[in-house]
């Protein structure tokens, strides 16, 4: 029961941070460092992708 948060959580915001690095004009290798924590440490991983924005 614990990992349906994370399970809802992980794929909607690894979208989100992947649209929004193509609409800033990023590469995908930029994007993967921010990936990475989103996806080990979920919300913690989250406010990487809004520092450079």
């Amino acid at each position: 029961m614990a990992w349906l948060p994370v399970l809802a959580f992980d794929p909607f915001v690894g979208r989100w941070v992947v649209l929004g690095g193509r609409e800033r004009g990023l590469h995908p290798p930029a994007i993967a460092p921010v990936l990475l924590p989103t996806f080990l440490h979920g919300p913690l991983g989250f406010p990487t992708d809004l520092l450079p924005a």
